[in-house]
């Protein structure tokens, strides 16, 4: 897992936080060129090709951030100006109006989460990564299993 550096929040000469410079200046208004949302972790077969089936779009990724899965969906908000500000900002969405600057991505580097895909070959590279993840353990338990019981001569000795 990897740690959210600090935001380092531009300020005015009072000390005021000033988001305006941080959005549409160092980031590039990032939080208004995609939509992610929370989805069900895939546990089966099926789900996991939904999966694939959804990394087989455009622009569509999917991250695990935390203990909760995303799928991200990179679209520009229509509202979003060519200055990055917002063209309604007086009217904006409740989701934008909740949103809070100082926990910006733009304080993540470009592919820090736990997991992402970004292509149907990046699940299957990490489920493949997953099944021999398995087999080794299940060989550790059976080895350490066997390790541990004692031959029916070994009894008699000790």
């Amino acid at each position: 897992m990897y740690a959210r550096l600090p935001v380092v929040t531009p300020r005015f000469p009072d000390g005021r936080p000033d988001f305006l410079t941080q959005c549409t200046k160092l980031c590039g208004a990032r939080c208004c060129r995609y939509i992610s949302l929370p989805i069900p972790a895939a546990r089966t077969a099926e789900e996991f090709d939904d999966w694939r089936w959804y990394l087989a779009h455009e622009g569509i990724s999917i991250f695990k951030d935390g203990n909760t899965w995303h799928l991200c969906v990179e679209t520009r908000c229509g509202y979003l100006q060519a200055d990055n500000t917002c063209g309604i900002y007086e009217t904006r969405p409740r989701v934008c109006r909740d949103y809070d600057p100082t926990d910006c991505e733009f304080a993540v580097p470009d592919g820090e989460f736990d997991v992402e895909f970004k292509s149907p070959d990046d699940l299957a590279a990490w489920l493949g990564k997953k099944k021999e993840r398995r087999k080794l353990l299940a060989r550790r338990r059976r080895n350490g299993a066997a390790r541990t019981r004692r031959s029916p001569r070994r009894r008699l000795r000790g």
